[in-house]
């Protein structure tokens, strides 16, 4: 049964927010209708030791009822913890508020499912936790799995091919083959020759720079 509490008892916490984003129309609406008397359906709040009565579902009435300056708001209270709370919030407002859209439905879907606590709970579970179909379930985890996918298969592309195929076959990693043979001098050098000419390598082949 609805009680009234005091509106700055209430802990709001984004982390139990499903909605993409709040609509400040919808908020500005809600507490002009507020401050006129109109009454709003109690919000839901879960009671977390050493936390406090955390908001699980009414964000923007409570936004409303701050904007229009109330001291209390009838709320809904259930005893529990974390998970009791993220199980009020994924399903929040399905049938009343302001109608969930689809990005907000796929928000509920895809914290639900990296969700540590409902790791492996399977699609029906999540559909019915976010209230959603379980089609739509399937659709995002499929999105979800395909990025994952692409992400692990990803390789980026490496110098080290190239490099390897234009070094010498001995200075390449992994090979058997030794120092190449140095062909033995048929003559000593033209004294007469200057030494900054004489071409590094001799009978090695190429010079590798």
């Amino acid at each position: 049964m609805p009680v009234h509490m005091k509106v700055s008892d209430i802990v709001v916490d984004q982390q139990y927010q499903m909605r993409v984003s709040m609509s400040d129309e919808t908020i500005a609406d809600y507490a002009e209708a507020m401050e006129d008397n109109a009454v709003f359906p109690a919000v839901t709040v879960v009671e977390i030791e050493g936390v406090g009565f955390v908001l699980v579902e009414g964000f923007h009435r409570i936004a409303a009822a701050k904007k229009a300056g109330l001291l209390n708001f009838p709320v809904t209270i259930v005893q529990g913890d974390r998970r009791t709370a993220k199980e009020h919030a994924y399903g929040a407002n399905p049938h009343h508020g302001l109608r969930r859209t689809n990005a907000d439905k796929r928000n509920s879907v895809m914290k639900a499912l990296v969700d540590p606590d409902y790791e492996g709970v399977g699609a029906t579970k999540i559909a019915s936790l976010c209230q959603v179909a379980r089609s739509f379930v399937y659709k995002i985890e499929g999105e979800l799995k395909s990025k994952v996918s692409t992400k692990d298969t990803f390789q980026p592309p490496h110098e080290s091919a190239t490099q390897n195929a234009a070094a010498p076959a001995d200075s390449r990693p992994g090979s058997s083959a030794g120092p190449a043979p140095t062909e033995p001098v048929a003559a000593a050098p033209n004294p007469s020759r200057p030494a900054e000419a004489a071409t590094p390598g001799t009978g090695t082949g190429p010079a590798v720079t």
